[in-house]
């Protein structure tokens, strides 16, 4: 009798522990936006304040410098890779809304870069322009090469454009060819106009901006392998050149030879923490898409330094940035970007491992996002705030700040959130430029293998010719098809 009431109270504890604990998560769950809300986050206080506010009236696309109240300034340039980059945040409203204005500006901006911004006697990409839109600086940087395709491959997503495809795939033969270092490989920092290399020096942002940029959308658009096999030569290349021997930091500046250069000058915080969010975030997306643990438990190794340094679990700010040699000392001021990266690299991460640290690191992340970062005055992000909230730079644009990593976070933590969390059915819009009979749409802009396609309308009537495990939908010819397709969790 003794034994059994010891048993009848360790079964009580065991309950009321397995009650606790499930509570707990509900609770965390419950706490975390659903897509509804980044959604609206997205096309209202981003995209409508940019469409409002930004747009150059006199010389057409979009001011190059703008304030915090959206006033111009600096107004003599206009960068092809930037403008790109707003092609990404206005086929992403159309692929989370279906709304053709989004689509429409999109269109409007592929069309002013490809007939100013693409050279057409050397191709590739110029890398500044006057107000005009005549050529000022026709030399080829690494950086604004890979943002171009970035927004041409969001575009082609949505619409399967195939004169756009056209010059994304002539843009990724530069890049892997001519741009490639054969001997040491890795990225050249710059090419001339002629594509002969200008800098063979290399540093962290033409490594990672093509992965991160256009590779991996373009690859989860067609499935075509040699977009994955880049991918792969690339984040290899980091892992075995950009890192100190013995740390999992990711360094910064390196000559062709990948010996470290980087001299800090009495600054002791040298390490971008953005950076090395972006690639633990893109080693996992490559582990999903490519189904290697390799690539995923060196993610995770790396991100426990990570969030240990870069994060601060009280405040939810990411850090700017950290010592090497120190990491304990940090900036005490976050961009947008970074801001931006960090949040989904935790909802990635909490999907890869169901831990709630992680969950409750997007929470204290979004929730300074949202508070801090997102102006709820003139609309917009700010282009960096301090740890305690109060504005460091309110900006709207800077050559290197427009409205794509807001969009991005916009649309990835919809998808992210719905799916992975809520585990809530997802809906995306696709206007399909001209089709043939069979062609594939995959419209799944993430890497999730269960996920399966619900329910497909093609110019508003029900549609059945598709795969629902394999994500891919078998369209019929025609023109400006109108898609809406309705994904969810293989287990719903």
């Amino acid at each position: 009798m003794k034994a059994l009431k010891i048993y009848s109270v360790a079964l009580l504890l065991m309950v009321v522990m397995f009650n606790t604990a499930c509570q707990t998560s509900t609770d965390e769950t419950s706490h975390i936006p659903t897509g509804k809300f980044w959604v609206d986050q997205g096309i209202n206080h981003i995209l409508e304040p940019w469409t409002k506010n930004a747009i150059d009236t006199s010389h057409g696309t979009f001011h190059t410098f703008l304030d915090r109240q959206w006033k111009p300034y600096n107004q003599k340039e206009k960068y092809p890779g930037m403008l790109s980059r707003h092609v990404f945040s206005y086929s992403a409203g159309y692929l989370l809304t279906g709304n053709k204005k989004y689509l429409d500006k999109a269109t409007e901006l592929v069309d002013y870069i490809i007939r100013h911004g693409w050279d057409k006697k050397y191709g590739g990409w110029y890398n500044t322009l006057n107000q005009q839109g005549n050529v000022i600086d026709s030399s080829k940087d690494g950086f604004y090469q890979a943002y171009a395709v970035t927004g041409l491959a969001m575009y082609y997503l949505v619409t399967h454009d195939k004169q756009v495809l056209n010059y994304v795939e002539r843009s990724h033969e530069i890049l892997s060819n001519e741009a490639w270092d054969d001997k040491y490989g890795g990225y050249y920092r710059e090419l001339n106009r002629d594509l002969s290399v200008a800098k063979d020096n290399k540093s962290f942002s033409p490594q990672l901006a093509p992965v991160s940029g256009y590779l991996v959308y373009l690859y989860l658009a067609t499935r075509e392998d040699a977009y994955l096999q880049q991918m792969k030569k690339v984040m290899d290349l980091a892992l075995n050149k950009m890192r100190k021997t013995g740390s999992p930091w990711v360094l910064e500046r390196f000559d062709k030879e990948w010996n470290y250069t980087y001299s800090p000058k009495g600054d002791s915080t040298e390490l971008n923490t953005g950076h090395n969010a972006e690639i633990i975030w893109m080693l996992l997306r490559l582990a999903e898409m490519n189904r290697d643990d390799t690539y995923r438990q060196q993610a995770l190794h790396m991100a426990k330094v990570l969030y240990q340094f870069g994060f601060d679990e009280d405040s939810g700010i990411w850090y700017h940035r950290t010592g090497l040699e120190e990491p304990s000392v940090h900036s005490n001021s976050t961009p947008w970007w970074i801001q931006a990266y960090g949040n989904m690299l935790s909802l990635y991460l909490y999907h890869q491992t169901s831990k709630e640290t992680y969950l409750k690191a997007f929470r204290k992340g979004a929730d300074f996002w949202n508070n801090y970062l997102i102006d709820k005055t003139y609309g917009g992000a700010y282009l960096a705030v301090n740890s305690d909230g109060s504005i460091k730079k309110g900006d709207k644009a800077v050559r290197t700040k427009t409205s794509y990593h807001s969009l991005e976070h916009s649309l990835l933590n919809y998808l992210y959130a719905d799916l992975w969390v809520h585990e809530k059915p997802v809906t995306m819009h696709f206007l399909i430029r001209n089709s043939q009979e069979g062609e594939k749409l995959y419209p799944l802009p993430i890497e999730d293998h269960n996920v399966t396609v619900r329910h497909v309308r093609i110019d508003g009537k029900a549609y059945n010719n598709y795969d629902a495990e394999k994500q891919f939908i078998l369209l019929p010819e025609g023109s400006n098809l109108s898609v809406e397709v309705v994904l969810s969790k293989s287990t719903e």
